[in-house]
């Protein structure tokens, strides 16, 4: 449904996901049947929703000492792709199973634009 909405209004979309699917198209190595499968039909959904998938390289995603793939997956629609910048699989430290990624997002000036709340002017006994 998202996807639906995000195309409908015209908005980018950027869904970071932990698949637990293998496919060869973003470098996973098939482990079981059923990853396999997952990784399919969730291949099957990208490529039918006309989504893009921003992983690179061959930096697992996920290792839990056992084994390790690529199963996180950072997916954009085409109007979020081109703004998805420096992503990457961070190999430091870290206490989960699954190894951070990150990235940036550049935003158009339109999008720049912030509006807030000015706290020191609301007047909390009318609030």
């Amino acid at each position: 449904e998202i996807v639906f909405y995000a195309k409908k209004a015209n908005l980018g979309l950027i869904v970071g996901t932990d698949s637990n699917a293998h496919n060869q198209v973003w470098n996973s190595t098939i482990k079981d049947p059923k990853g396999k499968k997952r990784g399919d039909q969730l291949l099957d959904s990208i490529l039918e929703q006309n989504l893009f998938i921003c992983n690179q390289g061959s930096s697992p995603t996920f290792d839990n000492g056992r084994w390790s793939n690529i199963i996180d997956l950072t997916i954009t629609n085409k109007k979020a792709m081109d703004q998805i910048v420096h992503w990457k699989v961070i190999k430091t430290g870290c206490k989960s199973d699954h190894i951070p990624i990150t990235y940036g997002v550049e935003l158009d000036e339109k999008c720049t634009k912030r509006s807030f709340k000015n706290f020191k002017r609301t007047d909390w006994d009318l609030f």
